[in-house]
């Protein structure tokens, strides 16, 4: 097994993942050729050895050169164009040309060197038979060790710069940017750290093949963690779904082995017992997942239990008004939308707006107890935009604390009204009163007789 191994397995489905999703992604694009590159290049290396093993020499031969340019496809697309154009498609400067060149070079240069070499005699290989090489040029032999040596110093060169390109635009980078950069670049120079000492030692081969398998994740963690494709809705519901399944599998064997000892010769109780075990921790840990990833992936202000409790203490204690700049607020925050607008239905203050709704801004109905009394209205995205899904989470979690406090506002200009009309009133009578007594001191008195 080798590096190229584990990157047949997962290069082409993350790849595959983030195309479904962005087509225009060059760097899906890139994923899944140097992925499928790899599975071509270690499907004919194997039915190389199997020609050999059946005694089909010619064939096995040939199979020599899919394997190797497939081996070149590889390694160009995943270990140079990939770092050097992460994270948006773009080469950091034209000044990072020669590196992409040196790196072109090297693997063609390696790649022509096996395809054009002469195979090593039975006697230096130690084996019976030797698989021929179609292509071989014995005048080039005497020149095949330097240009091994050039090739691959070459390609260790460029793999390096190609790193370090990542670490520049980490160093140029804002500090959304240098976070984003920060796994890939962390993946990338591990492998590189690992690949170079596993060729002088080779007990760290097996680091170098678990960081490739590792590095399309960090890519597409760097993508989901900081939106710069939108598609973190899919990878949150990915890993909730995957983390339950794993759990509940888990949780579902265990109980099932235990209760096996435990009841043994019962297997229909054991089975029913696991299931209902595993069932009664499938809705807790669904839920426990979604806030850990909500929490992983959008901050603080990801989490909607985090962001209802931060409403609760700004509401807590402060008059109705205050308490709806407190609504508006803490939702255009949590939405990450450029403004969020509340309007209270027969209330005072009517409208509040935090940021900017404007005219085409989402309706979403406050009720309280079964009754209307205001709407929530949404902006549109900001920078920081967030996925629908985890917009409808926060809404569900928070329109209630609005309605809430837009009632609130309700019964206090229902109080203020109460209150102003028995004032009203009161005057009236006092005014009523003052001139009823006013015309009976004017009225002439009767004599008596």
């Amino acid at each position: 097994m080798s590096p190229q191994t584990a990157v047949t397995f997962t290069f082409p489905a993350v790849g595959a993942f983030l195309i479904y999703h962005r087509p225009r992604l060059n760097m899906a694009w890139l994923m899944c050729v140097g992925g499928l590159a790899a599975a071509v290049s270690d499907l004919t290396n194997a039915l190389m050895y199997r020609f050999s093993a059946d005694g089909e020499l010619l064939l096995a031969g040939w199979m020599r050169v899919p394997s190797q340019l497939g081996w070149a496809v590889c390694g160009l697309t995943l270990t140079m164009l990939l770092p050097l154009y992460s994270p948006d498609g773009r080469l950091p400067s034209r000044r990072w040309r020669p590196a992409l060149w040196l790196g072109c070079a090297a693997i063609t240069a390696s790649a022509v060197r096996y395809l054009l070499r002469v195979p090593a005699p039975t006697s230096l290989s130690g084996l019976p038979q030797v698989v021929p090489n179609p292509l071989q040029v014995p005048a080039l032999a005497p020149y095949m060790d330097v240009v091994g040596v050039v090739g691959w110093a070459g390609i260790y060169t460029a793999m390096a710069l190609a790193a370090l390109s990542m670490a520049v635009r980490m160093r140029r980078a804002d500090p959304v940017g240098r976070r984003q950069i920060g796994w890939p670049l962390f993946a990338f120079a591990g492998y590189i750290v690992f690949l170079i000492l596993g060729a002088i030692w080779p007990v760290f081969m097996w680091p170098a093949i678990a960081w490739a398998a590792a590095i399309p994740f960090a890519v597409a963690f760097a993508v989901m963690r900081y939106r710069l494709y939108g598609i973190d809705t899919v990878i949150s519901r990915a890993i909730v779904a995957a983390g339950v399944v794993v759990v509940v599998s888990l949780v579902y064997f265990g109980a099932g082995t235990l209760s096996s000892v435990v009841v043994s010769g019962y297997h229909q109780v054991t089975g029913i017992a696991a299931a209902l075990f595993a069932g009664a921790f499938f809705q807790p840990l669904r839920r426990a997942l979604q806030r850990a990833v909500d929490r992983l992936l959008y901050g603080a202000v990801g989490d909607p239990g985090m962001l209802a409790e931060r409403l609760t203490q700004a509401v807590r204690g402060a008059d109705p008004a205050r308490a709806l700049n407190s609504v508006v607020s803490v939702l255009r925050d949590g939405l990450a939308v450029e403004g969020v607008a509340v309007e209270v239905a027969d209330g005072e203050p009517r409208y509040v707006e935090s940021g900017r709704v404007g005219p085409d801004a989402r309706e979403v109905p406050l009720v309280w107890h079964g009754v209307r009394v205001g709407r929530l209205l949404v902006g549109p995205p900001g920078p920081r935009r967030f996925p629908a899904a985890h917009n409808e989470r926060v809404l569900a979690t928070l329109t209630p604390y609005a309605a809430d406090v837009a009632h609130a506002v309700r019964m206090a200009a229902d109080l203020q009204r109460s209150r102003e009309r028995i004032l009203t009133a009161r005057r009236r009578s006092a005014a009523a009163c003052a001139a009823t007594c006013t015309t009976a001191s004017a009225r002439p008195s009767r004599p008596w007789r």
